[in-house]
C-alpha cells in the first residue's frame, strides 16, 4: 500500500493506522472535520517519522509542502475571495442551484434565501472558542428552512483551499448549517494589490452577474434546531409527508407494472390485428373462388338446361321421321 493511501494517527495507547477508503466513506463535512482534528498524520507509526496531510480534493495523503512542523491554513485572501463577500453582503436575496440534497430540497433545484440581516465576517464565540465565517446570515425565507436552521446558516467561499475542518467542527457541534459555494476558476486566484483599478471592477461585476443569475452551491451540516424538532406540528406533517412518500413510491412501482402489462397487451393486440388482416385476406380470396366456382356452376346448370331441350326436340324430330316412313311402308 502506497504512503498516498494509508497514514497513522496519534492515540492515547501509540498509533492507529488510518486508509484513504476509511476517510472516503465519511460525509464530505466530516472528511473536513476528521483531517484537521487529527493533524498531522505520519509516515510511520512514529513522531519522528515524517509528517503528513491528508487532499480531500485528491483524495490521497502528502508530504507537507516544503516544511515540516504543524499545518495552518494561509489567512491571506485572494481578491476573488473578497469580491465574493462583499457582493453578497449587498444583496437581500440570493439563488442558489444545490449541488446536494437536504430537507425537501432536491439535488438540482434552485432556493431562494431572503435575508434579514448579514454579517461579513463577524467574529462568533461558540463555548471557549470563536469562528469566523466569511458571512452569517439571518434569514426568513425559504420559512421551512428558516423554521428548521433557526434562520441561521454561515456562507463559506471556497477559493484556493478548503474549509477549515476544526472550524467546521465547531459549527456542526453548535448546529450551524453551512452553505459551502465554490469560486468560479475563471475568477481567478489574484491578490487585490495586483490588479488594475479596471481588473478590479470587471471582475466584481462578472462575480455580481454570477450570483445574481443563481450560483450552484452546496449545503454542508443540514442541522435541526431545537425549536423544529419540538414542534409537533411540523413532526406529524413529516411523518405524514413520510407516509406518503411511501404510498407514492408504492403507486409508481403500481403505475410501472400496469404500464408494462399495457405494453404486452398491446402488442399481443397488435399481432392479433396482423393476423386478423391476414385471415381477413385469406377470406375475402376464398369468397372470390366461390363466387367464381357459382357462377360456373351455372353456366353449366344453363348450358345442361339448353342440351336438355334440344336433345327433346331432336327426339320429336326423330320421332316423327320415324312415324312417316313406316307410313310410307304401309301404303306401299
Amino acid at each position: 500500500m502506497s504512503y498516498k493511501t494509508k497514514a497513522y494517527r496519534k492515540v492515547k495507547n501509540g498509533f492507529e493506522l488510518i486508509t484513504r477508503d476509511y476517510i472516503c466513506s465519511l460525509a464530505y463535512e466530516d472528511q473536513i472535520i476528521f483531517r484537521d482534528t487529527n493533524k498531522p498524520f505520519y509516515l510511520v507509526a512514529s513522531e519522528d517519522g515524517p509528517e503528513l496531510t491528508y487532499n480531500t480534493k485528491n483524495r490521497t495523503f502528502s508530504f507537507y509542502p516544503s516544511f515540516t512542523g504543524k499545518y495552518y491554513a494561509s489567512n491571506e485572501e485572494s481578491a476573488t475571495h473578497k469580491y465574493c463577500i462583499e457582493e453578497i453582503s449587498k444583496f437581500n436575496n440570493l439563488k442558489i442551484k444545490s449541488k446536494n440534497s437536504f430537507g425537501n430540497v432536491a439535488k438540482g433545484e434552485y432556493v431562494n434565501f431572503s435575508f434579514n440581516y448579514i454579517f461579513p465576517e463577524i467574529i462568533l464565540p461558540i463555548g471557549d472558542n470563536w469562528i469566523k465565517p466569511d458571512l452569517l446570515v439571518y434569514f426568513r425565507e425559504p420559512y421551512d428552512l428558516a423554521l428548521k436552521w433557526n434562520r441561521i446558516l454561515a456562507i463559506e467561499i471556497v477559493v484556493s483551499h478548503d474549509l477549515n475542518g476544526e472550524k467546521l467542527k465547531l459549527m456542526k457541534d453548535y448546529k450551524i448549517p453551512v452553505l459551502r459555494i465554490k469560486a468560479n476558476k475563471k475568477w481567478g486566484r489574484q491578490k487585490e494589490e495586483n490588479m488594475s483599478n479596471q481588473k478590479k471592477e470587471e471582475l466584481k461585476n462578472w462575480i455580481k452577474n454570477s450570483f445574481q443569475k443563481g450560483y450552484s452551491a452546496e449545503v454542508l451540516l443540514d442541522s435541526k434546531s431545537k425549536a423544529y424538532l419540538e414542534n409537533k406540528v411540523i413532526r406529524k406533517l413529516e411523518d405524514k409527508n413520510s407516509l406518503l412518500t411511501q404510498k407514492l413510491e408504492k403507486s409508481s412501482e403500481y403505475i410501472s407494472r400496469l404500464e408494462n402489462e399495457k405494453s404486452i397487451f398491446e402488442d399481443k393486440l397488435s399481432n392479433t390485428r396482423f393476423n386478423s388482416n391476414i385471415y381477413k385476406t385469406k377470406f375475402n380470396d376464398k369468397t372470390e373462388e366461390v363466387k367464381k366456382i357459382k357462377i360456373n356452376l351455372k353456366n353449366i346448370l344453363d348450358f345442361n338446361k339448353r342440351l336438355k331441350k334440344r336433345l327433346t326436340n331432336l327426339s320429336v324430330v326423330s320421332l316423327g321421321i320415324i312415324s312417316c316412313m313406316l307410313l310410307i311402308i304401309y301404303l306401299k
